[in-house]
């Protein structure tokens, strides 16, 4: 089950907007690996002494609920953190366009990725604001 969830953190890793978490699940979901494979034979080694082996779950159980809360709740709450000290105007203002035709915002927040030049773009959105300016003209007619 693990295995599958890393997977599906890999295909999704290039998805990155404000909630996209892969790489956070993905780190949490190694660490959680990496601790069954050392607890599981070290639990199966040291059932006969029974302080060892409620020490060696103690820890098991501790890193991995530590694991959760470090690798996705912390990043939550820095970027939220973070969006909350700027002020409103500014939060999603600042997209900027790289020169791999991606559209993002500088450090946070929702990043579109397009195949399609900057100029295509720029043509594409004249030409829905105009659709759209005559569209409130026949509005304003139709309510006359």
């Amino acid at each position: 089950m693990v295995c599958l969830a890393l997977f599906q953190a890999w295909k999704a890793r290039n998805l990155s907007t404000e909630f996209a978490e892969s790489r956070h699940i993905a780190n949490a979901l190694s660490i959680a690996l990496i601790v069954g494979l050392l607890a599981f034979p070290l639990h199966a080694v040291t059932q006969d002494n029974p302080n060892t082996d409620t020490f060696i779950d103690t820890i098991m159980v501790s890193v991995l609920s530590g694991n959760i809360f470090c690798f996705i709740f912390i990043p939550k709450i820095i970027f939220h953190t973070k969006l909350s000290k700027l002020p409103p105007t500014s939060r999603y203002s600042s997209i900027s366009i790289t020169s791999s035709n991606k559209s993002r915002l500088t450090e946070w927040g929702e990043r579109i990725v397009t195949s399609k030049p900057q100029e295509q773009l720029a043509n594409e959105n004249k030409s829905l604001e105009r659709e759209l300016t005559l569209m409130r003209k026949r509005a304003e007619r139709l309510n006359r």
